[in-house]
């Protein structure tokens, strides 16, 4: 074929090719203008109201726990998000976010709280003796007056003094395992320990009369 010619094009495929242009051009109304596609309906975001607050607090209590959170500390959290969430609805501040928003406000507040109620949560200890009160029976009257005493004594010290006690006197455990026991530095045990002595040595060495 010489360039001076044109090119002829068959009837069948002049016709594909225009099946395919209108294909892909968007189709015109009777007016010429091309139509705009529909938009689907945005559902509306829930309103902030305390129905949507208190159906948070089980999933949050069961996600604390999965993270390892007791069920104290679990329940304690769950408060103060109900806590500040009432006020967070009262002051208009729970309005003022999305959804999106509020949902991650929650549960900063929740992990917060936890972790806050986690610190000052006592360590449990399981002990592998006998208790106290069976530990000191014995027939003689002084004595046993004295450790009626002792164990009335011990049940006013605060619980981390109580612990450190009993892990060095009941469990006969060292300063290092009963530092790994407690979750905290054997150091901490040590003055925890000296200090409930020095509470029972005074207080089974005082007069009563002069308490009186």
């Amino acid at each position: 074929m010489s360039m001076g010619k044109k090119a002829i094009v068959p009837a069948a495929k002049l016709g594909l090719s225009l099946n395919l242009l209108e294909i892909g051009c968007p189709q015109q109304t009777a007016t010429g203008a091309i139509p705009r596609p529909r938009r689907l309906p945005i559902a509306p975001e829930p309103v902030a109201s305390l129905e949507c607050l208190l159906s948070r607090l089980h999933p949050i209590h069961a996600l604390l726990t999965s993270r390892r959170f007791s069920d104290a500390v679990a329940s304690q959290a769950v408060d103060e998000v109900l806590e500040v969430g009432r006020k967070a609805l009262a002051s208009g501040k729970a309005a003022q976010m999305t959804e999106v928003h509020r949902a991650g406000w929650i549960w900063k507040v929740a992990i917060t709280a936890a972790c806050r109620a986690a610190r000052k949560e006592p360590a449990f200890v399981a002990l592998t003796r006998e208790p106290a009160v069976q530990c000191f029976d014995c027939d003689d009257a002084p004595q046993v007056e004295l450790n009626a005493m002792l164990l009335g004594e011990l049940d006013k010290l605060c619980p981390e003094d109580k612990q450190a006690v009993v892990l060095r006197c009941l469990e006969n455990l060292s300063l290092r395992s009963a530092g790994r026991a407690a979750n905290c530095p054997p150091s901490t045990i040590a003055y925890r320990y000296d200090r409930a002595i020095a509470r029972l040595r005074a207080a089974l060495t005082s007069d009563p009369a002069q308490n009186a």
